[in-house]
């Protein structure tokens, strides 16, 4: 859907102290997301971001988008989140406290650079192999490997986070593009290993 959607979270600190969140809406891929922050005074904090936006307009640097969030003692707020996508459209809001988001955050990343550290050290290795024995399907895998980790990264916000520049065309059709890329790959790949026109 190409609708808009909005989404409330009423927040209510009864404590003496300053209350600490984090809230996260953990899917990379969608396009424009406003947070709105109102205190008990009616006074509005907003927030406008997006991937199709640069990513030096989230409030907080990550592959996803982060709202830090700070409720004074005795107080409410309330807080509007407004998502609007052409991508599929799925909202996994969660409030964290800081120090289990910043724990499940490094953790994240520590997985992300262990898969991909290990998908290019096996293109690699099916890259020296090629040159090795000039066998074609070792290229042709190498390949598949390689678009299909493109696509991923733009797929997960990576590529947003880490490339240098924000062309929203670019972000736009990395992820169908490398997919589309990927099959191609697979099916030479295929065509080659099974030797369909030898048959």
């Amino acid at each position: 859907t190409k609708s808009a959607y909005w989404f409330r979270l009423n927040l209510e600190n009864n404590s003496e102290k300053a209350l600490d969140k984090v809230l996260e809406l953990s899917k990379a891929r969608l396009n424009y997301v406003n947070f709105y922050q109102i205190d008990m005074t009616g006074q509005v904090k907003s927030y406008s971001t997006g991937d199709l936006l640069p990513f030096s307009s989230r409030p907080y640097h990550s592959r996803f988008f982060v709202l830090p969030v700070n409720i004074p003692a005795q107080s409410k707020m309330t807080f509007f989140v407004r998502v609007q996508s052409e991508s599929s459209l799925v909202i996994p809001l969660k409030l964290w406290s800081p120090n289990a988001f910043y724990t499940n955050e490094r953790l994240s990343y520590a997985f992300q650079a262990m898969y991909f550290g290990l998908a290019i050290g096996m293109i690699l290795l099916n890259l020296l192999i090629f040159i090795s024995i000039k066998d074609s399907s070792y290229l042709l895998y190498a390949g598949l490997a390689s678009s299909l980790v493109f696509s991923i990264t733009a797929l997960n916000g990576l590529q947003k986070e880490f490339l240098p520049f924000d062309s929203e065309l670019y972000f736009r059709i990395a992820s169908p593009s490398g997919f589309a890329i990927a099959q191609v790959f697979a099916l030479y790949f295929l065509l080659n290993m099974l030797k369909t026109w030898n048959s």
